[in-house]
């Protein structure tokens, strides 16, 4: 008999030691005991819901007062009310962290979820939730769309301006455009290009003089059947005939722009040149390898004097990088041969090329707050040992409203 119960009182030992059975608490707290103990609860945090698109939504959660000796079920409760009445599991993602992949839901529409945890072979009465959160799925029917004021209005030509708010952490996953015309707004105009801040904006050439035009902003979710968001329509007035007080097409030379190269390789012949073949001036860093460089391209002395408004239109290209940041096109009004002793002011340009191919770009500036003077053009390059990008400039053009 004694060898029966040492036999037993090792096996209870063994089997004992092999996991850590869950921490018991009395009734009345305490950690003897007495009453009938109880398995500790999780303390649960619900996670704000991430990677939201139309159809998908990341749910996440956190056990706070987590012990990696126990094994914990986890998942979330969720439902389009805060019923909550459906309930998903969740994967484990280590040290109390889990979440699950919430997909087939309904675009435009607002869900409420609460994580949850409990221990493995607890009973429901030590359970852990967090709060009620929720979120809205994407759609076009989120957005709110703003025609804003057009601007950089001449005799021929005109930048409308839009902004969309609501629209998420991805600018590419909607269309932009202006519907536009003298009459009811027809005309349409697709494939605006949205910044990262939601505006986006089109310039409109071939315009008639002295006319009034309605415009108004459009958009929608790509890649859908979404009849997509209309602003508000406005109107502008382009101005009269434009007078030309300054060309240079590039057609045949670099006309009477100069070059000053203030930073340049020793690896280098140059930056700026004339293209014959494409007709435009060329600027390029890149020889074999990248090169650090700050080069710019002069126009001659321009009188603004005699006129009520300016601007200044010219079309560009740019490969191999984005412009901003490297390219930038400058005025002075107190130039006189020395681009290092001028002072110079970056003009805020209408519509920077993508960096991404050499299709150009109609881009335009407003030069109205320089009439009555004298003013120099200058399109300043710059690169670095990592990166150059190649710029093309051409018909570069600046006129006025008597």
């Amino acid at each position: 008999m004694k060898k029966l119960a040492i036999l037993l009182i090792v096996a209870t030992v063994i089997a004992t030691g092999c996991k850590k059975l869950p921490e018991f608490t009395s009734g009345n707290g305490s950690s003897g005991g007495g009453d009938t103990p109880t398995v500790v609860t999780p303390t649960v945090t619900t996670v704000e819901a991430t990677e939201i698109t139309e159809t998908f939504a990341m749910l996440n959660g956190v056990i706070t007062n987590y012990d990696a000796n126990y094994t914990y079920e986890t998942g979330f409760y969720f439902g389009t009310t805060e019923t909550l009445d459906s309930f998903i599991s969740a994967d484990d993602f280590g040290h109390g962290t889990f979440g699950t992949k919430f997909a087939g839901l309904t675009a435009n529409t607002t869900y409420y979820y609460k994580a949850y945890a409990i221990i493995s072979g607890a009973s429901h009465e030590n359970a852990g939730y967090g709060d009620v959160k929720s979120f809205t799925t994407a759609g076009s029917s989120n957005l709110t769309v703003t025609t804003l004021e057009a601007s950089e209005i001449s005799s021929t030509s005109a930048i409308l301006n839009g902004m969309i708010s609501n629209f998420g952490n991805d600018a590419s996953e909607y269309e932009c455009a202006f519907v536009w015309g003298t009459g009811t707004p027809t005309n349409y105009n697709n494939n605006v290009e949205l910044w990262t801040d939601g505006k986006f904006n089109l310039t409109l050439t071939g315009l008639d003089p002295n006319t009034t035009y309605k415009f108004q902003a459009y958009a929608k979710k790509a890649l859908t059947n979404d009849d997509g968001v209309y602003g508000e329509i406005l109107e502008f007035t382009t101005l009269g005939n434009d007078t030309i007080i300054f060309s240079e097409s590039f057609e045949n030379s670099q006309g009477n722009f100069t070059i000053q190269d203030v930073i340049i390789s020793s690896d280098l012949a140059y930056v700026w040149s004339y293209s014959s073949n494409y007709k435009v001036m060329k600027a390029s860093a890149y020889v074999g390898q990248a090169h650090e460089s700050e080069n710019w391209l002069i126009s001659p002395l321009i009188n603004l004097s005699n006129i009520n408004t300016a601007i200044l239109k010219f079309d560009q290209a740019a490969m191999y990088g984005s412009p901003q940041g490297f390219l930038s096109v400058m005025i002075s009004t107190d130039y006189n041969g020395d681009v290092t002793t001028a002072t110079w002011t970056a003009l805020n340009i209408s519509q920077w090329p993508a960096g991404t191919s050499f299709d150009f770009v109609n881009s335009s500036a407003n030069l109205t707050p320089y009439i009555g003077k004298n003013i120099t053009i200058a399109f300043k390059y710059t690169s670095t040992s990592s990166m150059s990008i190649t710029w093309e400039v051409k018909n570069i053009v600046v006129s006025g409203n008597k």
